[in-house]
């Protein structure tokens, strides 16, 4: 049962230093919300598959430039 008394001493601690418990929860909640914001992209933009029928036929804008 060492976590429970490590967690209480963590609060306690916490609620004693009010100006850094601040920066922890706003650091902590940008964090996540970077890290949410920048999967949902990678999500959309990289592992969706398109939403066409015939993917092959979507030009992809490179105008025939690259070779392949």
């Amino acid at each position: 049962m060492n976590v429970w008394r490590d967690l209480k001493h963590a609060f306690r601690v916490l609620r004693k230093n009010p100006g850094f418990t601040c920066v922890v929860v706003l650091t902590l909640g940008l964090g996540i919300g970077a890290n949410t914001a920048i999967f949902s992209l990678m999500d959309q933009v990289l592992l969706r598959a398109l939403p066409v029928r015939d993917p092959g036929q979507v030009p992809d804008g490179d105008n025939g430039r690259l070779e392949r």
